[in-house]
């Protein structure tokens, strides 16, 4: 990993100049810290970007054809993680105003030093740096104080965890699978954070959201210029991930375009965009998830089987909650400590009684799900701890060992058989991805008879 990180120092710069004596002229200046690459006109200049990983480009302003401005203006439309020094034989005030309102970073006119150059180029390198850094310091604190969301004591818990020490210092691919609400993206953070990979890029993907046809687009980038960008979905996100962790969630939703290509970036470190020929190098750890198994993913028959062997050299299944309750009094107070502090509460516990329900109830949602009732719960409290006439009558089932009514609760039949409705229903969203007319279909009730039982049970999605 250590070649990894010297690679990163050294960042990419293009220059693009008409004139070929200024070209091997900075050149010179710069090839000692920079991988150089150089252009003769803003034509070749956008060709260079769409086929190599460009960090900087140092752009003259004054050249025939396409001219510096309209360069610009195309790499802050197509390419907006490059940074641009605008450089000219003059210092023509319009021409500065209009390069910084087109989003350069910094001019300079050609008679300038050796030494200023590279100040100026370092500085921005440095300022990226910086931010680069505060991000993933701000990141990392994230997801510290989202750890408890996978953490408890319980055997199976204790399992995955060992595992996730075991593993997190390699680069074979991870698959993680587990039901809705276990925690698998943030135990792939985790991963992330605890492997030789962690000051670099954490690009996760969830398949479930992205439409069939954009798939392509958002992993692998697209040379054609003409092709529509999503608005919510920033393109190229393999490219994005490079000597970082590319983690897609929902694998079995993968187009069958994509999945040849995803298993020739795993064997060759190598990926095409769309409308090029031009393979470029992509170095990735791949960490893919699903609520299915392997073995449910390999009967569907949707992916290629050699695919899946791929992305599945190593497994990691997270348990359900109704199989770890002894975390959930770890993870209530946890909770209630969170919401407490984000919402300016002083709600500092929860009664037994309470926490005894909620300890004996199923959990279909899993851990978000009581992260999502814990916070409710602290929003309503009036007082400085949670009672048991606080929680809602649906988790008022009943005590897993004598199979009787938990506390005061009366109508046990009824509560039971709502309860199980519930659970239905929560399922039957799950499945059809919380599109309520495709569940109610699926359950075969009108739709307005599933809208009043979503108020009813308050099942919202979150």
């Amino acid at each position: 990993m250590k070649k990894q990180a010297d690679e990163k120092i050294k960042p990419t710069i293009l220059i693009v100049d008409d004139n070929e004596g200024m070209r091997d002229t900075l050149e010179s200046i710069l090839r000692d810290d920079y991988n150089v690459l150089e252009a003769g006109n803003g034509e070749k200049a956008l060709e260079v970007l769409e086929e190599d990983n460009v960090n900087i480009v140092f752009l003259d302003i004054l050249m025939p054809g396409m001219d510096g401005l309209t360069v610009l203006e195309n790499i802050r439309r197509y390419h907006k993680d490059v940074d641009v020094i605008m450089g000219s034989v003059v210092k023509k005030a319009g021409h500065i105003v209009e390069a910084m309102k087109l989003g350069a970073y910094d001019y300079l006119t050609k008679d300038f030093d050796y030494d200023e150059v590279r100040f100026r180029i370092n500085r921005l390198v440095e300022h990226r740096e910086r931010e680069r850094k505060l991000v993933s310091l701000q990141e990392k604190v994230k997801a510290q104080m989202e750890n408890e969301f996978i953490v408890g004591k319980s055997l199976l818990i204790r399992r995955v965890w060992e595992t996730v020490k075991d593993v997190s210092k390699s680069d074979l691919p991870i698959f993680i699978s587990g039901e809705t609400g276990t925690g698998k993206q943030l135990l792939a953070r985790e991963i992330h954070e605890k492997s030789d990979r962690r000051d670099n890029p954490f690009v996760q993907v969830n398949l479930h959201l992205i439409p069939e046809d954009s798939i392509d687009y958002l992993l692998f980038g697209s040379k054609d210029t003409s092709l529509p960008e999503p608005k919510d979905f920033p393109a190229a996100k393999i490219e994005l991930s490079h000597q970082g962790t590319l983690f897609l969630n929902g694998i079995e939703c993968l187009s069958k375009n994509a999945q040849p290509k995803l298993l020739t970036a795993i064997e060759k470190k190598r990926i095409k965009r769309i409308g090029s020929e031009k393979p470029i190098r992509v170095d990735f750890r791949l960490i893919t998830a699903s609520n299915k198994t392997i073995e449910n993913l390999l009967k569907e028959g949707k992916l290629i089987k050699k695919l899946l062997a791929k992305i599945s050299t190593i497994k990691i299944e997270l348990p359900p909650l109704r199989e770890r309750l002894e975390d959930i009094p770890e993870l209530v107070r946890y909770f209630i400590k969170k919401y407490s502090s984000k919402l300016k509460k002083d709600i500092v516990d929860i009664a037994p009684q309470a926490l005894s329900l909620l300890s004996n109830y199923r959990w279909p949602g899993n851990v978000g799900e009581l992260e999502n009732l814990v916070q409710k719960l602290v929003i309503s409290a009036t007082g400085p701890r949670i009672n048991e006439d606080d929680i809602p009558w649906e988790y008022r089932l009943f005590d897993r060992k004598t199979l009787r009514p938990s506390g005061e609760a009366k109508g046990f039949l009824k509560i039971a058989l709502e309860a199980i409705e519930r659970d239905l229903i929560y399922k039957a969203l799950q499945r059809n991805d919380w599109c309520r007319k495709r569940s109610a279909e699926y359950l075969g009730i009108p739709y307005d008879t599933l809208k009043t039982k979503l108020r009813k049970f308050r099942l919202l999605k979150s």
